[in-house]
């Protein structure tokens, strides 16, 4: 993976929010010249279809700097905080 990244936090979708929905995305990508994640890729969501453009969205905003090698996939986690 790329030394260092530059992270945009995932939009919880407000439905999801409202029905106190949890879930996962995973995405698998590659690297432009410039360090952006392009062809990112679903590979797994839970519940299926309710997080995937909020976690495609979020990843496309990040930003690799550095030595530029084959990136991973990322899994991005959407929690409600704890109510208080």
């Amino acid at each position: 993976m790329a030394r260092k990244k530059i992270v945009h936090e995932p939009v919880y979708p407000a439905n999801a929010k409202k029905l106190g929905v949890e879930g996962h995305v995973s995405m698998e990508f590659d690297l432009s010249a410039d360090g952006k994640p392009i062809n990112i890729t679903l590979l797994e969501s839970s519940p299926t279809g309710v997080f995937d453009q909020a976690g495609i969205a979020a990843l496309s905003t990040w930003v690799y700097l550095g030595e530029m090698l084959p990136c991973d996939a990322v899994s991005l986690s959407f929690n409600l905080p704890p109510e208080r």
